[in-house]
Formats: structure tokens, sequence, C-alpha cells
């Protein structure tokens, strides 16, 4: 319990961290009713919502674990340890392998987002002393991370590389689980439907379904078959998004040992993220028991480590 108690965001291997996140997520997805929990009224209340939640607890937790490791940088060193070679790791390098490998060890989206909505976020990119001690290669993979993160094109970026995961994984096999999506995505997309084509509701089962147009309802089947073809790899044939065009030398390469920078053997991408469970217990607890701080309390307290510089705006 005193070793969980005082670990830091850096007391676990990246990979560890990737995985027992990917574990998460995967128990998480597992639970959601596609498209049902997508539609339903009373979604703020569904599984979709929890995998949303946590995806926003991760990155909180994330960043206000990073405000940590740089207020303890700034602490004074004792003489003694000064000179020490074998100091912790940097707290970004580390977080940025985390995010490497959550997108293309484990696909896992979810989690790969909300590392880096944390390194992103202005509280964090101000650490320049903790940013100073990234390796311009880790650097790059950061900013090649950022373009599937953060394209501005309609998050082109991420379906692109989802669909991309989603063929080259798509012979793993019924009931596997081959990616977690981003699922705040795909609950905004099923919103914007619903508020574009919705023509009324029908009760079944006790409950209150939406009726869509046609052009809706198909619109909905697409975001359905993707989502099923991360869970279950087998969506209804009718449903099914044609991957078989996709090219078979980007399949391959996405199976391929994944280097990281920074650890000395490369990955081997997960084939069933099903198989990853329990993973490491001591680390579940630690990650499931981190302060949550909502985003103004962030600020404050990258305020409260270092003020603002003249011309700095936050």
């Amino acid at each position: 319990i005193q070793s969980v108690a005082t670990a830091t965001i850096t007391s676990w291997d990246p990979d560890v961290i990737a995985k027992q996140l990917t574990i998460i997520d995967t128990q998480l997805f597992k639970e959601v009713a596609i498209p049902r929990d997508l539609v339903r009224s009373d979604r703020k209340l569904s599984p979709a919502q929890y995998c949303i939640d946590f995806e926003n607890y991760v990155a909180h937790s994330v960043a206000h674990l990073l405000l940590q490791e740089w207020n303890a940088l700034r602490q004074p060193v004792p003489t003694s340890s000064s000179t020490s070679k074998n100091g912790p790791p940097n707290a970004v390098a580390h977080m940025i392998r985390v995010a490497h490998i959550l997108l293309h060890v484990y696909r896992n989206f979810n989690g790969f987002i909300a590392i880096m909505r944390a390194l992103t976020s202005p509280e964090i990119k101000r650490m320049h002393r903790l940013w100073s001690g990234v390796s311009s290669k880790t650097k790059d993979t950061f900013r090649k991370l950022t373009h599937i993160s953060h394209d501005q094109d309609h998050l082109r970026g991420y379906m692109d590389t989802l669909l991309q995961k989603l063929e080259a994984f798509q012979d793993v096999g019924k009931d596997a689980v081959v990616a977690i999506p981003w699922m705040r995505y795909h609950q905004d997309e099923v919103k914007s439907i619903i508020n574009s084509y919705l023509t009324g509701h029908e009760s079944r089962d006790g409950s209150s379904d939406v009726v869509l147009s046609a052009p809706g309802a198909r619109k909905l089947s697409t975001v359905t078959s993707i989502l099923l073809q991360c869970r279950t790899n087998e969506p209804n044939a009718n449903d099914r998004l044609d991957l078989q065009e996709r090219s078979s030398t980007s399949s391959a390469k996405n199976r391929e040992p994944v280097a990281v920078d920074g650890l000395r053997v490369p990955l081997t991408p997960t084939l069933d993220l099903m198989s990853l469970s329990p993973g490491d217990i001591k680390l579940h607890h630690w990650l499931l028991s981190r302060p949550f701080l909502n985003k103004q309390q962030l600020i404050d307290e990258s305020l409260e480590i270092e003020p603002l510089f003249n011309g700095e705006e936050l």
C-alpha cells in the first residue's frame, strides 16, 4: 500500500501504464450497447458516457500528475544527489511514450486522446523545463501523434488512423476487441445525426427510441458499423465498411513490432485487447484513485507553481 501511496507517474514503465489504461477502457467499451446507448434519451447515464467520463478523468488526472512532477523538479535538490546520473525519467517524455504505445500497440484511441489532451493543454505546454528535457526524437514522435489527435480537418487524422487499424486486424475473430474508439467523437457524431434527421420517437420495451429519416438512418448505420468492427469485428454484412480496398501493405505495417524511443525492445501489437486482463492490480488501484481537478483548478495549480511570465497568457 505504501509503495502505491508514494508512487508517481513515472513509477511504472510506459508499456505497463498503457496496458492498464487499455484494460480499463476495454472493460468500459465492452459494456456499451451499440447503437442503443448512443441514441437513448438518458445517454448521460449510459455505458457510452462512462467511456467519455473516463477519458476526461484520465486527461485531467494526468495533467495534474505532470504539474506535480514540474513542481518537484523546481524544488532544491540535495547536493549529495545532484550529481546522480540516474534520476527519475522525464515525465513528459514518459507520457509521450505512453500515448505512442496506446495508439500503435493497443489501438486504444480513448486513452490516447486522453493523454494527448493532457500533454497539449496550456497548463502543461508552459512547463518549459520539463519539455526541454525531452529528446528531439521523442518530440518528433509527439508532433506526429498531434497530427492524429488534433487534425483540424474534421478530425480526419483520427478516423483515417482508426480505419487503418481496423483493416489491419479485421481477421482476429468474432467477439475480439481489436480497438477502443474515441467514444466522445462518435457520441457527438450521433448527436449531430439525431439533431439533423430526427422525425419522431417510438416506444419500445418501456423506453423511447428515436426515429430517423432514411438519410439519417444510413449515417447512423455507418457509425454503428465502425463501432461494431472495433468490438466484435463482425458487423452485419450490409453495414460493414469495405475495408478490403485499402492497401495490404498498410495492413502488414500496422502489425509490425512498434519501436518506441527510450525503450530497448520493440513492442508487438496485441491482437485481442480482451486478453490483457487483469494486468497490474496495484497500478489499477493507483490510476483510479488519482485526484480529479477541473479545468480552472488545473490552471490555478499551474499558475501557483509558475506565475505568468511577461506577455504570457493562459
